[in-house]
């Protein structure tokens, strides 16, 4: 209704906590916004339990703080990445110069302290000044060769491999921990698919047949075997078509 503010899935009502019996303040109905919880941690690196996502829009104009401090790395790669869409605001009315110099104005706590006291005035001016070099074919047919601002992306990568490291240590992190992924009770299925999607993404190879085959194998026994009943029983061949099975369909228990 026209008014009224939008209740998330994670909100509950609190004059529906416990009140003391001897209060005399009548309740009123207000709505607390509460952490999606899990029944066990979430893992270290993905940082689950103390994430709360921000609702930020990038108008290309006003300034926007950036702050990493205690952040695990896929809480760093979800604001670098947020980085890049107001990056990409940023460059609809201003120079690619101009816009890493707005990001780096927005830096706060550690990215500040390392922009400003970790690196060098060599460090600073080589990634104000790098270029990339692009063919460009515009009102020719042969193509030239022509030289390009690309402050943002560097800016991006090199914070990206001093506060992150190396992406390929956490794309094979991520391939042994998808691996060893287990779902041991289907009171922790959120948890296990959440866990699961996120690191599978992750991979290059996130489409191929095996990841779905090593996601139901994952399931408790019974489950993962109701599975293979089911689907052994609908083939034609007895034999499971791993490739016309959509991964969304697996991962919403759709085995019919």
């Amino acid at each position: 209704m026209e008014g009224q503010k939008a209740k998330g899935i994670n909100m509950i009502k609190k004059d529906s906590l416990p009140q003391p019996s001897n209060s005399k303040i009548l309740p009123v109905a207000q709505w607390v916004d509460m952490k999606n919880h899990y029944p066990q941690p979430s893992p270290p690196d993905l940082g689950w339990d103390d994430l709360h996502h921000e609702k930020r829009t990038y108008d290309g104009q006003s300034l926007i703080t950036w702050n990493i401090d205690g952040y695990s790395e896929a809480q760093m790669m979800n604001t670098f990445q947020e980085m890049m869409l107001a990056a990409t605001a940023y460059n609809t009315k201003k120079s690619t110069y101009k816009t890493a110099q707005i990001l780096i104005l927005g830096f706060n706590g550690n990215l500040r302290s390392w922009w400003h006291n970790l690196l060098t005035e060599q460090d600073r001016q080589r990634i104000l000044t790098v270029t990339r070099t692009v063919v460009k074919t515009e009102n020719s047919s042969t193509p030239i060769q022509v030289e390009e601002p690309d402050m943002v992306n560097q800016l991006l990568y090199t914070m990206t491999k001093h506060f992150i490291g190396s992406t390929q240590i956490h794309l094979n992190l991520a391939t042994k921990t998808l691996l060893g992924l287990k779902c041991h009770k289907m009171s922790r299925y959120k948890w296990y698919k959440d866990t699961f999607m996120a690191r599978l993404y992750t991979l290059t190879t996130c489409g191929a047949d095996i990841w779905k085959q090593k996601f139901v194998e994952g399931l408790p026994h019974y489950i993962s075997k109701k599975f293979y009943q089911t689907m052994t029983t609908n083939s034609v061949n007895q034999q499971i078509d791993w490739a016309n099975i959509s991964p969304m369909k697996i991962f919403h228990l759709q085995f019919k």
